[in-house]
């Protein structure tokens, strides 16, 4: 197994030979590992030379060609993915934007074969201007802007990045340490660098949202105004739209108070056309009034999301435990102690029947079925608190979902046997986090790779747990999950993470990375969407032009797309190209 993730003789300017069975050896910020399983003490003492200086920052990226030009698997290719051969179609208008009914668009005409090895490198780093160097939420992606100048916002232009950066205190102990608010930065995925900046102070604890809310051909952008008076602490927000350029399109009237945190979310509740906006605390139409809240407030960091649970053809929103119809009429709880709509909950199928379960985290694990029987408990979760996010992918491709999720010291891939939780492995961890766990195929090959983030390293598992590479950052307890997306719109799979300003501060001579781009050596990791969108993104949530289906079709029943918190290889069938965005 570890030999498939040998790391070939890729450049000569890293002068690193990587044999198997060999740890510790450095490539530009990441490190090629052998497999750890449970029962492992950690992962040894080795250090990373850092990740690159300044805002912005590239590396040379030998071997690599953003321009769909040669590489290391040109003879492999992946027999996963039917991809259109290099210029056997031409670029068609068409290609450009989603058909109806479907979510994805064609794929780049110049997509080359997927890459046979995993060798990742940093291609650039950005830290946040002002002090505002610390992203403490997911980030987003997207298209924003017309990059190939043709007078169209699509999907042949490149995606944005959206991150939301603040300044942290070095001490987060003390009574005045609240977060204050930050500012949304949208960065150019290709170099790196600032495009612009939204000049209207946000919350900085709660992770936006991105959708076409009014079906104009361009995304907004959702997030949270605080009140001046609670600025860096437990107060009242309220919903702010942006446009994509950062202008304020609305502000909601409708202010709550909120233990802070979470993340915002879209759905067409009503498949109407016109999609709402679930946050943390209360449901908004697309222009911002108030439609429906929950009863009793939830307690911080909530997520809610929408999904068809009983397969009636209507949405039903999940605060936490507690499940609602699409009018805000109460249904059931999940029968755990506690605030009405405590935990952090996902959606996906783990039987062979045709409903979804619920998996729900609150301090321990649970699994529901779709009307809230008790289905199965896999144990404690890792530490005490309200809940925590987690991802649900079917790690191993045999059909079976598996639950990516902390327990105490331990990370497990966990899949539901008969009504049993059976680890399917374990890996021992050095830090607790707060943030989920993704996954993704990134060699297309049948056999899913779990990228897991603690407070110094981003690591990749194979599918049996083994530890296949490590990339070095800095960050504090926070639920900002990595994101996987074809970001710059080239056919392959990037790999983004934010770090922030540890508890106690950065040492004298460290990087302070906000945002590490990530792709393979050779540029190749498989296709993926270009989007995510939101905090509970789960494929059928969003379309690839940022605007909200208004049938939400069961993300279980999508071929691929039984999973939560991750992304999937892109849904487009057809003869359509694209000729992608002008360098």
């Amino acid at each position: 197994m570890v030999a498939r993730y040998t790391a070939s003789l890729l450049m000569a300017h890293l002068a690193c030979a990587v044999a198997v069975g060999v740890a510790g050896c450095t490539v530009e910020g990441i490190a090629i590992l052998p497999g750890l399983d449970e029962g492992a003490d950690g992962f040894g003492d080795d250090q990373d030379e850092g990740l690159g200086e300044g805002q912005g920052t590239g590396t040379d990226g030998a071997n690599t060609d953003h321009d769909g030009g040669s590489n290391e698997s040109d003879d492999a290719g992946s027999a996963m993915l039917d991809l259109p051969a290099p210029g056997d179609h031409e670029p068609l208008e068409q290609a450009c934007v989603v058909a109806d009914n479907i979510l994805d668009a064609p794929l780049p005409c110049d997509v080359g074969p997927t890459s046979v090895t995993i060798n990742p490198v940093v291609a650039w780093t950005w830290t946040g201007p002002a002090g505002e160097d610390s992203v403490i939420v997911t980030p987003l992606v997207g298209n924003l802007d017309d990059d190939n100048e043709d007078g169209i916002v699509d999907l042949c232009d490149r995606p944005d990045l959206v991150v939301l950066a603040v300044d942290l205190s070095a001490n987060a102990n003390k009574k005045d340490t609240f977060v204050p608010a930050g500012h949304i930065y949208v960065l150019d995925t290709k170099t790196g660098q600032t495009k612009w900046t939204f000049a209207t102070p946000v919350d900085a604890t709660a992770t936006p949202a991105l959708a076409d809310l009014d079906g104009d051909g361009t995304a907004e952008i959702l997030a949270f105004e605080r009140s001046e008076e609670s600025l860096g602490q437990v107060g009242e927000r309220r919903v702010i739209a942006f446009e994509a350029d950062g202008s304020v399109r609305w502000i909601s009237d409708t202010w709550v108070w909120s233990d802070g945190g979470g993340g915002l979310a879209v759905a067409d509740l009503d498949a109407d056309g016109s999609p709402e906006i679930l946050a943390p605390e209360h449901v908004l139409s697309a222009d911002g009034q108030l439609l429906w809240a929950p009863a009793n407030p939830p307690p911080a960091d909530s997520v809610p999301i929408a999904a068809d649970l009983d397969l009636d053809g209507e949405l039903e929103v999940l605060f936490g435990r507690s499940v609602f119809a699409a009018d805000g009429t109460e249904l059931f709880e999940l029968p755990l102690p506690g605030n009405k709509n405590l935990g952090v909950a996902a959606i996906a199928n783990f039987d062979d029947d045709a409903f979804p379960e619920i998996y729900i985290q609150a301090a321990q694990h649970h699994i529901f079925e779709h009307d809230g029987q008790p289905k199965a408990h896999c144990g404690a979760a890792g530490g005490a608190g309200k809940g925590r996010p987690v991802s649900i992918l079917d790690v191993d491709s045999d059909g079976q979902a598996e639950l990516l999720a902390h327990h105490g010291t331990w990370f497990r891939a966990t899949t539901i046997v008969n009504g049993q939780c059976a680890p399917l492995w374990s890996v021992k961890v050095n830090h607790d986090s707060t943030s989920a766990a993704i996954g993704f195929d990134f060699l297309a090959d049948g056999s899913a790779e779990t990228v897991l983030a603690d407070l110094d390293w981003v690591r990749l598992y194979g599918a049996q747990g083994d530890a296949v590479a490590q990339i070095q950052r800095r960050a504090r307890p926070s639920s900002a999950n990595p994101v996987i997306a074809d970001a710059d719109n080239d056919g392959a799979a990037e790999l983004i993470i934010v770090g922030s300003e540890p508890i106690g501060g950065y040492g004298e001579l460290e990087d302070r990375a906000s945002v590490i781009y990530v792709q393979n050596a050779d540029d190749q990791f498989a296709p993926t969407r270009r989007i995510w969108n939101q905090h509970a993104y789960h494929v059928t949530n969003i379309r690839e032009d940022a605007t909200v289906p208004v049938e939400q079709e069961p993300h279980w029943q999508t071929a691929g797309s039984n999973s939560f918190r991750n992304n999937v290889a892109p849904g487009y069938q057809g003869p359509l190209c694209q000729s992608g965005p002008a360098d």
